[in-house]
């Protein structure tokens, strides 16, 4: 009863942490939206995602197309991502540690809720929105990941850097401990080398040019 006890109140502090934080951001959100007015509209993973064509020839023509979409997109929110977002909550049954090992998450009669921050499926590893003619063929738009907090299941609760917790009587082998579980946090903009055979030979006579010099 009294490692049931532990348990609760140990999740019971996660949860506040998340709220105090959400909280926090909330508030500071609020004040940003009382500024400016405005009520942006956040991306949903379902309406497509409005993108200027990436094969348009006429450089004035894509500028000109860019700057239109941004002026709509300005029309529902004060900042526009090149590489957007989608707010998604999960709740897994297991996830990759630090060490790249999958681990099993505690579940009981409290769930483990996780927001995660995923690439919109129409931009995931496609070149960046509203980027320059130039680079615009060398952007990509990646997944980036961060660590949280998680109670996971710890066989023979000898993990040393984090306090274990017994399920049950003292002859289980199963405890349950804090640990960190990779989640989404993020899509994120890369300028990628160029390649082709006709860049990398201008490439290689640059190089030898500047060793003779």
């Amino acid at each position: 009863m009294r490692i049931a006890h532990c348990i609760r109140a140990l999740i019971a502090v996660l949860g506040l942490t998340a709220i105090f934080q959400s909280a926090h951001s909330s508030h500071h959100e609020s004040r940003h939206r009382l500024r400016h007015y405005r009520y942006p509209e956040p991306y949903n993973s379902t309406v497509p995602l409005q993108m200027v064509p990436s094969d348009a020839i006429n450089v004035t023509k894509y500028a000109r197309d860019n700057l239109k979409l941004l002026r709509e997109e300005f029309r529902v929110r004060d900042e526009v991502d090149c590489c957007p977002t989608v707010r998604e909550m999960i709740e897994p049954e297991g996830g990759e540690n630090q060490e790249g090992n999958y681990v099993e998450l505690f579940k009981g009669e409290l769930k483990q809720r996780f927001y995660e921050l995923s690439c919109h499926p129409d931009i995931l590893n496609k070149t960046c929105r509203f980027i320059d003619k130039k680079l615009h063929q060398q952007s990509k738009c990646v997944q980036k990941y961060s660590f949280t907090y998680a109670l996971i299941k710890d066989p023979g609760g000898k993990h040393k850097n984090f306090p274990s917790f017994p399920l049950s009587g003292p002859d289980t082998k199963d405890s349950w401990r804090l640990d960190y579980i990779k989640v989404r946090s993020g899509c994120s903009c890369v300028i990628t080398e160029r390649n082709g055979p006709g860049y990398k030979k201008k490439r290689a006579r640059n190089r030898a040019r500047n060793n003779n010099d």
